[in-house]
């Protein structure tokens, strides 16, 4: 009997313990998380002139440049790809 008796205890306080941990109300979002979500507002393709000090960038200040922003990763994920009209892969960053 008493046997049954500390197994029910430990079952309702097994179960307090899990009403206790789950909520309702959705984590507090991250100042990290804010940034991504406001980054992946950015997403499309961009074009605008390059305005640059760098010596070995200075002969293409004005020229426009592309820049694609794109989501991977079922939205884990920013792409950023830089045209820069030159030969071979374009350079590009990923944010996670």
């Amino acid at each position: 009997m008493k046997l049954i008796r500390l197994v029910s205890i430990a079952m309702l306080c097994a179960c307090a313990l899990a009403h206790g941990q789950s909520s309702d109300k959705p984590a507090a979002t991250s100042d990290a998380q804010k940034s991504f979500n406001l980054m992946k507002t950015l997403a499309g393709n961009w074009q605008a002139p390059i305005l640059t000090d760098d010596p070995e960038w200075s002969k293409a200040n004005g020229a426009p440049m592309s820049l694609s922003i794109r989501i991977a990763s079922h939205g884990n994920a920013v792409i950023h790809e830089l045209n820069t009209g030159g030969p071979g892969l374009p350079p590009f960053s990923a944010y996670k």
